[in-house]
């Protein structure tokens, strides 16, 4: 088979995204949901906390009336407490969803019954490089999660088996402490891994993604074939080619200009140049630009049709003006010398 080692061109990403082939980290995702989670809750936290205290209060104090209105408060209290604590992962997590796939994206679902046999899951888990990065990946995960957590848990062994604070709002409060760190540390690990995970996998598809020079060729072939691909080739040349006839304009000494059709810059130093040179040229369109950019910067423009059309027939862009031109140039420039004289 033969080497892919040519990066992939935008054809070949295009087709990969419309499958669904993107570089994407459920980590990332889960990273999202929990700082999402964790905003949430610390916006309504002390509200929360506030109405589960009360609630309770009203619980055992309603007893003997049945506990009326119980259920509605406890619906406003759940509803306060996980509400903004829902919201925030959701957006989160989906905001960074859409980060990683770069705007949103819709893969139609379709049945692929190779994905029941579990036998080349298996081969590409264990037989390939991709598979054992992945395989790599999930021990680092699992590895890093369960230190985590026994460091937490470490720390929190005293206060743990300390004795139970007396009021309910301390108990409350010091449950706060613990959730809260638990979701910090989650947070700064989740963020390590989700980072390491998206730069695994984007390097994954990238070698995925990688081209043989056969299929290089066979891409050319097909775009050189496509109307629209040869229409946009020629425009972007023309752009090119009017960016380079262009550009040298604002240094000329004057433009001689067929007021309908050609345009061309001539420039001369006495004693550097044996002869004025043009230093661009253009017809039709380019013309029109010449002019424009001339005008713009303070540039002459002398109307003398038959030198314009003869200067752009016979003398290339950086070349001098052949002999039989010396004596009309001579005049233009003369003319443009002694303008400047009267302004200066």
């Amino acid at each position: 088979m033969e080497e892919r080692n040519h990066p992939a061109s935008d054809r070949k990403r295009d087709k990969f995204r419309e499958e669904g082939q993107i570089a994407k980290s459920r980590d990332l995702m889960a990273f999202g949901a929990l700082l999402g989670s964790l905003i949430g809750l610390a916006v309504s936290l002390t509200s929360s906390t506030r109405e589960l205290v009360n609630l309770m209060t009203i619980a055992f104090l309603s007893v003997e009336n049945e506990g009326t209105g119980v259920m509605a408060r406890s619906m406003q209290a759940f509803m306060l407490a996980v509400g903004p604590v829902l919201l925030g992962s959701t957006v989160f997590s989906l905001g960074l969803g859409v980060a990683e796939t770069k705007g949103p994206l819709w893969v139609p679902p379709k049945l692929d019954l190779t994905r029941l046999d579990p036998l080349p899951r298996l081969t590409s888990l264990f037989g390939s490089k991709d598979g054992l990065i992945n395989l790599g990946l999930s021990i680092l995960k699992i590895t890093a999660v369960m230190g985590a957590t026994g460091l937490l848990l470490h720390e929190q062994v005293i206060s743990l088996v300390a004795p139970a604070p007396a009021s309910l709002s301390a108990r409350l409060m010091s449950g706060r402490e613990l959730v809260a760190s638990i979701l910090e540390r989650g947070v700064a690990l989740l963020l390590f891994l989700g980072v390491a995970d998206y730069a695994a996998r984007w390097l994954m598809l990238e070698r995925k993604m990688q081209m043989s020079h056969d299929e290089l060729r066979d891409e050319q072939k097909e775009d050189s074939g496509d109307p629209s691909v040869r229409a946009r080739r020629r425009q972007r040349a023309r752009q090119l080619a009017m960016a380079r006839s262009t550009k040298d304009v604002p240094t000329a000494d004057v433009v001689v200009v067929n007021p309908t059709h050609f345009a061309v810059a001539l420039k001369y130093v006495g004693g550097k140049m044996r002869a004025p040179r043009v230093v661009a040229k253009g017809v039709d369109e380019n013309a029109v630009q010449i002019r424009r950019i001339a005008t713009t910067a303070g540039v002459p423009i002398q109307s003398e049709p038959p030198l314009a059309r003869a200067l752009f027939a016979r003398v290339a862009v950086g070349r001098e003006v052949p002999p039989d031109l010396y004596q009309a140039v001579a005049v233009v420039l003369a003319t443009v010398y002694r303008m400047r004289g009267k302004t200066a």
